[in-house]
C-alpha cells in the first residue's frame, strides 16, 4: 500500500469507523468546500493564524525506484539553484519506468518551490456555542478530514 501511495501521492489513513481508506490524489482537485471559516465572524477562528515561510515538503530532487525495475531521478535544478537541495527517495508500485520516472518529475514540478501552508488552526466550539452558532458547530464535528 505504501508503495500505491507513493506512485499516486494520495493519503491512506483509518476513518472514524476503523475502517482502513485511500483517497487518491485526484479527489482534492477542485473538490467543493465542505464548511467555510471565516476570520472577521466572531469566534470562528482563533487568531492569530499564521503561514510560516519554510520549506517543509520541498523536493527538487527525487529518486524513484519500482520493483523489477530500475531507478529513475528526476531534478528541477533552477529551484535547486534558488532554494538549495532537498533530496529524497521513495519506491512507488508503476509497470514501467517511465510511469516511476513521471512520478518523479511530478514531484518536483509540485514541490520544487515553498507552499503556503497553515499548520494549526484553533477553533473554540465553546465560544461557537455562546455565540448561538449550532450550525457551525454540527458541521466541524460532522467533518470529515483526512
Amino acid at each position: 500500500m505504501r508503495e500505491v501511495v507513493g506512485a499516486e501521492q494520495g493519503v491512506l489513513y483509518v476513518r472514524g469507523d476503523g475502517k482502513l481508506s485511500f483517497h487518491r490524489r485526484g479527489r482534492r482537485y477542485n473538490a467543493a468546500a465542505t464548511l467555510t471559516l471565516d476570520a472577521a465572524q466572531p469566534g470562528q477562528v482563533g487568531l492569530p493564524a499564521s503561514y510560516p515561510g519554510d520549506d517543509l515538503g520541498m523536493q527538487n530532487d527525487v529518486t524513484v525506484s519500482r520493483s523489477g525495475g530500475g531507478t529513475q531521478r528526476a531534478i528541477d535544478q533552477a529551484s535547486i539553484d534558488l532554494y538549495g537541495l532537498y533530496r529524497t527517495s521513495l519506491e512507488v508500485a508503476s509497470a514501467t519506468d517511465a510511469g516511476a520516472l513521471a512520478v518523479g518529475q511530478w514531484r518536483v514540478a509540485s514541490y520544487g518551490t515553498p507552499l503556503p501552508r497553515l499548520p494549526a488552526l484553533t477553533v473554540s466550539l465553546a465560544r461557537l456555542h455562546a455565540l448561538g452558532n449550532t450550525s457551525l458547530i454540527a458541521a466541524l464535528l460532522a467533518a470529515d478530514i483526512s
